[in-house]
């Protein structure tokens, strides 16, 4: 950078010498000024993002909305950032993957959505004649106490990609679907749709339309490597829902998942359900008190952790929910604790505190806090 200084003594000098030397000196110093700026400039251009830490660590009570138990949103939370982002859990059907491979998920938050292969091609040729919504059903029948439907007609409950009620989508001719967007043991068909998925450039081409219409829409959905999956209505078309892949670790609300019913295991609604954002590689454990209090857990206890890829590392068993029983005392479970690593390989220690009445909390807005434990 030049100094001012050194300008006035070269000024000084310039006004001692002829008019030939002046216009020599002159030019000189305007190069020498340019040069400086210009260097200046690209210095400035050059200068690094600066480094934000990732968050110590908070409390955060998490915004489920009204509903209690069937509270009316998911809500994502990101550690390193101390944030939490909801999305209504009920503004979409279909989620579409943006990954490599080309596999659409039913939204299963909004309980047991289902969807049927009816091994047509031509969604035109899909009619209520055609097909048999019941067998869309999937719930408990209260008068016969008897469970209908199976897991087949809904995505695999630890997350699997690879094995969900619709197919991979593949180069080549795909059948048309049906779906159920309102679940439950007794099928209304007027909640019925009809869909046929369709590879395209970088995404997916959607043909769909109500069981009983005849007016198919179109619509083109590009896949976006920001995120896990791009979301989609029958009724709203594509809807926000996630924040990008790198902006959450896990995500908090209602969904199905299973229950023992005798000793079979049947799909069944959950509240308060937790899963890990492990399609972006953040990984949990479990932990116990009695083997370390979540008060000394330290970096030096890191390598005594066993981290899992599993989604459902947490699920629901962090609280025990009001019973009629006796003897079943409600609130968070405060014999565990959890351990977190995103994907920047922060490692936090996360507790709950409170999520119902009986825990002095309120239903739909559990009370969390966690500590960074070491930084990645």
């Amino acid at each position: 950078m030049v100094q001012i200084s050194y300008v006035s003594n070269f000024v000084s000098q310039i006004n001692n010498k002829n008019m030939k030397t002046k216009t020599h000196l002159f030019k000189y110093l305007a190069f020498a000024i340019g040069a400086a700026v210009f260097f200046t400039s690209c210095s400035d251009d050059e200068e690094t993002i600066p480094d934000i830490p990732p968050s110590e660590g908070t409390e955060l009570t998490l915004n489920g909305g009204v509903g209690g138990s069937a509270a009316q949103n998911i809500v994502f939370v990101d550690l390193s950032a101390a944030k939490q982002d909801s999305a209504k859990r009920e503004s979409w059907d279909l989620g579409f993957y943006c990954g490599n491979d080309f596999r659409v998920i039913l939204n299963s938050s909004k309980g047991a959505i289902t969807a049927l292969n009816t091994q047509e091609t031509d969604i035109n040729a899909v009619t209520p004649a055609k097909v048999d919504v019941n067998e869309l059903a999937l719930g408990l029948n209260y008068e016969t106490y008897e469970f209908i439907g199976s897991f087949d007609l809904i995505d695999d409950t630890t997350g699997n990609l690879n094995n969900t009620a619709i197919d991979a989508i593949s180069t080549g001719e795909n059948p048309v679907y049906i779906v159920n967007t309102v679940g439950g043991a007794t099928v209304d068909p007027a909640n019925v749709w009809k869909v046929k998925i369709s590879q395209s450039t970088n995404g997916y081409s959607v043909q769909y339309a109500k069981l009983d219409a005849t007016n198919v829409q179109t619509i083109e959905i590009q896949k976006d490597s920001e995120y896990n999956f791009k979301h989609f209505s029958f009724t709203g078309g594509i809807v926000n829902v996630e924040p990008p892949k790198t902006e959450w670790d896990f995500s908090w609300g209602y969904t199905i998942y299973f229950t023992m019913l005798g000793t079979d295991p049947v799909p069944y609604n959950n509240s308060d359900f937790i899963k890990l954002n492990t399609l972006n590689g953040v990984q949990g454990a479990m932990v116990k008190e009695t083997d370390i209090a979540y008060a000394s857990f330290s970096e030096a206890n890191i390598s005594s952790i066993s981290f899992s890829g599993n989604q459902n590392v947490i699920g629901a068993n962090w609280r025990t929910v009001p019973s009629p029983t006796p003897g079943v005392e409600a609130g968070t479970k405060k014999d565990r604790y959890y351990v977190i690593k995103d994907v920047a390989g922060n490692i936090y220690k996360l507790k709950f505190n409170s999520f119902t009445a009986e825990d002095a909390g309120k239903r739909g807005y559990p009370e969390l806090e966690y500590q960074l434990v070491k930084r990645g």
